[in-house]
């Protein structure tokens, strides 16, 4: 079966493109941080300091901070702006978690489907046992049958083991998805927040925005390990089974 050699690799690359894609996606919404903290410094600054004999020209502080408080509300509109990227990527998150629930029905379902042929076979195998009793000539059919009978106890097994397994990526990746989700509550909060005071406008951004303190990146390595592990063993189970 294709698909179950090849789709716990295609989960991990999916799941990795995604880290990548979210990274990228932090990086260039720091940049636009940096902007918002350097437009507010010099607001700050600019309400604090002396003028000296630019006081003479016309409302010249007050034009200033004008043109400062426009570019700052520039800047908070593309920080905003990045939300729906981030969506798009928790998105994805979830459609991993959504695919690996689906991969795993459908092992159970193969699962389900041998156990009644298992069934069947038991039927067989005692009809042929009778028979065996009263015909000695079929001996050699019935230890044929006997050996597809071990065959499909095995592979049945194996079924269970593949979903087993499954199960557990499916809950590697929630937990992962979890991560994700709350991080994006947080940044929507912040953006939901803004224009805050100028006076608390750093820390709230940097410590919190950048820090991304729902995304544990060391636990995500253990989990992506630990999948590449399940991964291998999908795929040696499966090559068993077909």
């Amino acid at each position: 079966m294709e698909d179950l050699n090849s789709f716990p690799t295609l989960i991990l690359n999916t799941l990795e493109n995604s880290i990548k894609h979210w990274n990228y996606v932090q990086s260039q919404s720091w940049k636009v941080i940096s902007q918002i903290q350097n437009i507010a410094a010099k607001m700050v600054h600019l309400r604090k300091g002396a003028l000296g004999k630019l006081k003479n020209f016309d409302n010249i502080g007050e034009k200033v901070g004008q043109k400062l408080a426009g570019n700052l509300e520039d800047a908070i509109l593309k920080l905003k702006k990045s939300l729906p990227r981030f969506k798009t990527i928790v998105k994805e998150f979830k459609e991993l978690e959504k695919e690996l629930g689906e991969f795993e029905a459908t092992v159970l379902s193969m699962l389900e489907k041998s156990n009644r042929i298992g069934e069947e076979c038991i039927k067989i195998y005692y009809g042929i046992l009778n028979n065996l009793l009263v015909n000695g000539e079929i001996f050699k059919e019935f230890v044929e049958f006997c050996q597809l009978l071990a065959e499909f106890t095995i592979q049945t097994e194996e079924y269970h083991n593949v979903s087993k397994l499954i199960d557990e990526l499916s809950v590697h990746a929630s937990e992962i998805v979890h991560m994700y989700e709350n991080e994006l509550l947080v940044k929507e909060t912040i953006c939901d927040d803004l224009p805050s005071p100028l006076s608390v406008l750093s820390t709230y951004l940097w410590i919190i925005w950048m820090t991304e303190p729902y995304i544990e990146t060391g636990r995500i390595e253990e989990i992506k390990e630990e999948m590449r592990d399940i991964s291998e063993k999908v795929l040696r189970l499966s090559a068993k089974i077909y």
